[in-house]
């Protein structure tokens, strides 16, 4: 039998024992592709597919991921403690924001910020007495980024958004002009 052909028969031989194309490929010296057209039409039980489903999850980039949200979520509630134990916070902003955060914000590792996305004017007021008051974040520290269709006017919002965070339009970035299509 020819080389070819043993490491055919050696792959469809453990993919109808189960494993993955990658633990396969760990096994016999072939290309990914080249054992997925080998094993692609080979039928797995349901037994079978859920041990490969479970071993995708549990990959070391998800772990990491999983080890470092709840990391983040302890450090967090250490923090949101100590926050309530100063009686000079109102803790229903803190609750608020943190929840508002939590929904509509995310960190940009790229430079350090907080970022909080929102057309709700009231969600917005609410983040800004949440940075100011108990992230104490200071206004010169905040910019503001309007997002807006290609028709709209950018003045008008750009004046109405610094009505509603109570900054100057020095705070503001350039604008994203979104392309509309209909």
């Amino acid at each position: 039998m020819s080389k070819g052909k043993e490491l055919y028969n050696k792959a469809i031989l453990l993919r109808k024992e189960g494993l993955s194309y990658n633990e396969i490929r760990d096994i016999v010296p072939a290309g990914h592709g080249t054992i997925w057209r080998w094993c692609s039409h080979i039928k797995l039980t349901k037994k079978q597919v859920e041990r490969l489903r479970d071993k995708k999850r549990n990959t070391s980039l998800i772990k990491n991921v999983m080890e470092k949200a709840q990391k983040d979520k302890r450090d967090s509630l250490v923090w949101a403690e100590e926050k309530l134990k100063d009686s000079k916070i109102n803790s229903n902003l803190l609750i608020s924001g943190a929840m508002l955060y939590w929904a509509e914000g995310y960190n940009s590792n790229s430079n350090l910020s907080a970022i909080f996305t929102n057309t709700d004017a009231d969600m917005v007021k609410i983040m800004m007495r949440f940075f100011r008051e108990i992230i104490l974040v200071k206004d010169s520290k905040v910019k503001i980024m309007v997002r807006i269709a290609e028709n709209g006017n950018v003045k008008e919002a750009e004046k109405y958004w610094s009505e509603v965070t109570n900054l100057s339009l020095e705070r503001f970035q350039k604008p994203e002009i979104l392309k509309v299509s209909l």
